[in-house]
């Protein structure tokens, strides 16, 4: 199994991102042209952007109308609203950077340096949609999802990323053993499922969370979470939180 100590995808204060995707993913909310987050029954899994969940993408970036290699930034919410900023297409970065979904550090939007043209526009990246199940039986969990709407032709991996508030580290490993069963090649359609077998995973308490991360990779190639280059090769498109079951 290859673990990697990363920086947080989702760097929120101890209890507040459970807290919010709790309120978020049970009462639904919804984002102008953007796909509505609908109730989550329990066991069932609901993948959704950050701007969804009213914060900037992390991993996917835009420049401006220039053909020159001009700095790129992140897409924020309003993005979501103009059609002429929608149409545009989206770039990887030169060098990585860090997750800051809160805007908690310095120009949390960037601007970041260019990397290269990704084929997809910003409304073809906020169109992606999932939903799966996750069910627990003795020592054996099974996940399944389906998705739609992701880049035609494309690599993609399932990690699984367990976050402790407290102490703001988080880890990220390939959702099976060997990254193996847990990465795919999208359809001309730009849809795939998964079905996976793997331990159980802890749910997300106040006190940690435990999510299932979509991760585009852009050069093609599955990489382990050890090998993770965010915004460079390693782009998160969407994710779920593994919410506790009500009982």
């Amino acid at each position: 199994m290859m673990v990697a100590m990363v920086s947080l995808p989702l760097p929120l204060s101890r209890r507040a991102f459970a807290l919010l995707l709790l309120l978020i993913l049970v009462s639904g909310a919804g984002c102008g042209l953007l796909p509505s987050v609908t109730e989550t029954p329990p066991g069932a899994l609901t993948f959704t952007t950050y701007i969804e969940l009213g914060m900037p993408e992390q991993d996917a970036f835009i420049g401006g109308d220039s053909a020159a290699p001009d700095p790129v930034s992140r897409i924020s919410v309003p993005d979501a609203y103009v059609p002429q900023i929608l149409s545009r297409p989206i770039f990887a970065l030169a060098r990585p950077a860090r997750h800051d979904p809160l805007k908690l550090r310095r120009d949390p939007f960037g601007p970041f340096p260019r990397g290269r043209l990704l084929p997809v526009t910003v409304q073809g990246w906020l169109g992606a949609r999932g939903r799966g199940s996750y069910s627990v039986d003795g020592a054996t969990a099974r996940l399944e999802a389906a998705f739609s709407s992701l880049i035609p032709n494309s690599v993609y991996s399932l990690w699984c990323a367990r976050h402790t508030y407290a102490s703001d580290v988080t880890v990220e490993r390939a959702c099976d053993a060997t990254n193996a069963a847990a990465s795919f090649t999208t359809d001309a359609a730009g849809a795939a499922t998964v079905r996976l077998t793997l331990s159980p995973l802890a749910p997300s308490t106040e006190e940690t969370g435990t999510l299932i991360e979509l991760i585009y990779h852009s050069d093609g190639r599955a990489r382990a979470p050890s090998e993770s280059e965010p915004g460079v090769t390693t782009h998160i498109q969407l994710f779920a939180d593994l919410l506790p079951s009500k009982r």
